[in-house]
């Protein structure tokens, strides 16, 4: 059996309460990449060679987008973090992404609880470049679109 990929099956919707939201699929972006950082098992040894197993209850991560430097999205990006830079704190961290896969088997990604880490760097030269951002997130769920 067959299946086919497009980056324009892909949902990409990030809002907050004082930007609204902005909607994209595959226009303007290069890539989105979702990365947990802390891993849900550890093992430790005791000295008598008894091991216990840790479970750990962590979900969050980062989302890290790479966009057109020329895109809407990018223009969209850079007003929204400029705009939260001067708001109060409280609202630093309301950053929600939705990331749908709407292909045969897809998943659904959910990030709530999320900040800019920080403004993308720039750059201009002979050629457009792609910038990166990246978000970083208290929860990060995923599960069948």
């Amino acid at each position: 059996m067959a299946t086919t990929y497009s980056a324009t099956d892909v949902s990409f919707i990030i809002s907050h309460k004082l930007l609204g939201k902005k909607q994209t699929a595959g226009e303007g972006w290069g890539s989105i990449s979702v990365a947990m950082d802390d891993d849900h098992t550890n093992i430790a040894v005791g000295a008598d060679g008894a091991s216990m197993i840790s479970k750990i209850n962590s979900n969050k991560g980062t989302i890290t987008l790479e966009v057109q430097q020329t895109s809407p999205l990018n223009n969209w990006l850079v007003n929204a973090y400029n705009k939260l830079n001067k708001a109060a704190t409280n609202r630093w961290a309301e950053i929600e992404i939705d990331i749908k896969e709407l292909f045969d088997n897809g998943i659904k990604i959910t990030a709530t609880k999320g900040a800019f880490k920080k403004l993308a760097d720039h750059k201009n030269g002979t050629n457009g470049d792609s910038k990166t951002w990246t978000f970083v997130f208290a929860t990060i769920t995923e599960g069948a679109a």
